[in-house]
């Protein structure tokens, strides 16, 4: 495989200087492209929680509750709805469930915005020829949706949603059953990118390498992740400078 141009990343894109990680946080020794990369999708790299709070909200309100804010929302909101909704809603959890995707199953393409560099690294990890998976707490058939909406379903070998696997993330079967779908091995070698502590921590179970995005603060008694950026335009940078160390084919 050649270089192409670092993967031909579009002219337009203003990458970042360089990686910038944590003090406290290294690569590996021997980092090197990967053999796979796994993504969360909402807030990781589409932007959903405008959708997530109001969905929320209209729950909450119509059963007469203070609705959480914006900010409780992304505080509190990290499991799927299937095994949230029942702490939060024990007396009537499936009717809230119901609501709650009535909610976003009319609205969720009508926002739906790719976050800063989410595309273009897509393109350039699909142009590397790594395999690329989705494994998301989001539903199979919103997540469907919205790659086709976006038109990026093709990039995506894999697509594991909420309920495709006997239990959601935190627990790690859906990002084993992304793998297997992608015909991978877990290893260090296959990157997992998410945006919350459940993503890092299927990923920490499947012994994948855990890398954070955009997380404003870390919550308590949770793992930190191999490596947290803020931003995806230091994948795409740390990309590049991988491409630059390889020797053409």
């Amino acid at each position: 495989m050649s270089l192409m141009s670092i993967a031909t990343l579009p002219a337009a894109v203003s990458l970042p200087a360089a990686v910038s990680l944590p003090a406290a946080v290294s690569l590996p020794a021997a980092v090197s492209l990967p053999a796979a990369v796994l993504f969360d999708w909402d807030n990781t790299l589409v932007d959903t929680w405008p959708l997530i709070h109001a969905g929320m909200r209209a729950v909450f309100e119509s059963r007469g509750l203070v609705p959480w804010t914006l900010q409780e929302v992304k505080d509190r909101c990290h499991e799927s709805a299937r095994e949230a909704f029942p702490k939060l809603f024990p007396d009537d959890w499936q009717s809230a469930l119901d609501d709650f995707y009535g909610y976003v199953h009319t609205r969720h393409l009508e926002d739906l915005i790719w976050l800063p560099f989410a595309h273009e690294l897509i393109e350039c990890l699909s142009a590397l020829g790594i395999p690329l998976g989705l494994v998301s707490n989001k539903t199979k058939v919103l997540l469907v949706k919205e790659l086709e909406h976006l038109g990026f379903s093709a990039y995506f070998g894999a697509v594991t949603g909420a309920g495709d696997a006997l239990r959601d993330k935190p627990d790690p079967a859906p990002v084993f059953l992304a793998l297997d779908q992608l015909n991978i091995k877990p290893s260090l070698n296959v990157w997992m990118i998410g945006d919350t502590p459940v993503d890092w921590k299927a990923a920490r179970s499947a012994k994948l390498w855990v890398i954070g995005v955009g997380m404003e603060s870390m919550p308590e008694g949770w793992d930190v992740p191999d490596v947290m950026i803020s931003d995806l335009g230091m994948m795409c940078t740390l990309l590049t400078e991988l491409c630059a160390k390889r020797q053409p084919e």
